[in-house]
């Protein structure tokens, strides 16, 4: 093959990766899924506020709360570590149930990788996942959950009826966005790890930043030395947190 053949396919193969990396921290929002989260709040048969009256206390609003008097904060984008740094798939669980000792295993070229190379917005058949933090007066209350899936005709749809997500990420996401808030130019986005656990990654700042947001059921990192900054103003190195998720028996811990 003629060198300028090979020096254009390499521009080309250069230019498709790059894409697909910028896509994955594209933080726009999909007008669907605005339309879906305005029909959410108006409540109705099929989605997350089905039941709110009855499921109100349980979810975190006081008992007087109304479904008018919340409002729908900026969506949060979930991305997940591509397959290729992974062993085996995480689904099949911690080591005392056969699964690995852990299942991260990022090359040293990987360690040293821009996040935006190491993550996805996708995870077949799940074809997107944002949270939608629920707000009364102005303070985050909880989250809904707002996935999209192939075999749901790639529509959006709330992960099942009051099933409104995580509250207890959601004073540590106000930290969040107090400190990298949008009007400042910044959209800020979750990585999921095991089932518990969340990573903090922010584009704006550089795209060598990964801090835990919630490891497995505590709301602190502190014990890890990876985090001590409550505020979130000092990020981690995404190669620290990465050598941690390379460590034996790290997904006992964040299963």
């Amino acid at each position: 093959m003629p060198l300028i053949k090979i020096i254009l396919l390499n521009l080309l193969m250069f230019g498709l990766a790059h894409s697909q990396q910028k896509s994955a921290l594209d933080t726009h929002v999909p007008e669907a899924l605005k339309h879906y989260i305005q029909k959410m709040l108006c409540g109705g048969k099929g989605n997350c506020f089905a039941d709110f009256e009855n499921n109100k206390i349980s979810i975190g609003f006081d008992s007087m709360t109304k479904l008018s008097d919340i409002k729908a904060g900026d969506p949060i984008k979930i991305l997940w570590f591509r397959s290729k740094a992974l062993k085996k798939k995480p689904s099949i669980g911690p080591s005392f149930l056969g699964g690995p000792r852990s299942p991260f295993s990022f090359t040293e070229r990987e360690l040293n990788s821009p996040v935006s190379s190491l993550v996805s917005s996708s995870m077949n058949p799940l074809r997107g996942m944002w949270f939608v933090p629920l707000l009364e007066k102005n303070k985050i209350i909880n989250f809904a959950i707002i996935e999209k899936y192939d075999d749901w005709g790639a529509e959006w749809h709330c992960a099942g009826e009051m099933q409104i997500g995580r509250s207890t990420i959601a004073g540590l996401w106000q930290k969040v966005i107090t400190r990298w808030p949008k009007s400042g130019g910044y959209n800020p986005v979750l990585i999921q790890i095991g089932e518990y656990s969340w990573i903090l990654h922010v584009p704006e700042k550089d795209d060598y930043n990964l801090t835990f947001l919630l490891y497995h059921h505590d709301t602190s990192a502190d014990s890890l030395n990876l985090m001590n900054d409550p505020s979130y103003s000092t990020l981690t190195k995404s190669k620290d947190l990465l050598l941690f998720l390379n460590t034996p028996d790290v997904w006992d811990r964040v299963y």
